[in-house]
């Protein structure tokens, strides 16, 4: 029950976030942000090399973590509240952009793991 509820909340932060994201009253360096820690996440070039087995992704996540948290400091509590209030009847609906992003990140991904292995066993 408390790993439900867990994410349960988890997914509420994330449509916030979202939505205070797509909001344009943001400040622009939250948005910056909140970029550069997913770019760093997914980025094959990080401080401590990913195939590194637990280590690898420690940098990930610290990196990540710090970024969402002042990107979400920056956002003024108005526009969170408003996003609160939206994200109870959010639902993600996929514009034909999203689809094409996620196709492009998943081709990029499989690009980038493929070159990775390449350099390791050569």
């Amino acid at each position: 029950m408390k790993i439900q509820s867990f994410l349960d909340k988890l997914l509420d932060g994330i449509k916030e976030f979202w939505l205070a994201l797509s909001n344009r009253e943001t400040p622009f360096i939250s948005k910056v942000l909140a970029a550069l820690a997913f770019g760093y996440v997914i980025s094959p070039i990080d401080i401590m090399p990913d195939f590194i087995p637990l280590y690898g992704f420690i940098d990930d996540i610290i990196a990540a973590v710090l970024l969402i948290y002042f990107a979400k400091l920056l956002i003024p509590d108005e526009i969170k509240e408003q996003c609160i209030d939206e994200a109870k009847d959010f639902y993600f609906k996929p514009t034909k952009k999203a689809i094409l992003l996620i196709i492009m990140l998943i081709v990029w991904i499989i690009f980038s793991i493929t070159f990775m292995f390449i350099l390791t066993h050569n």
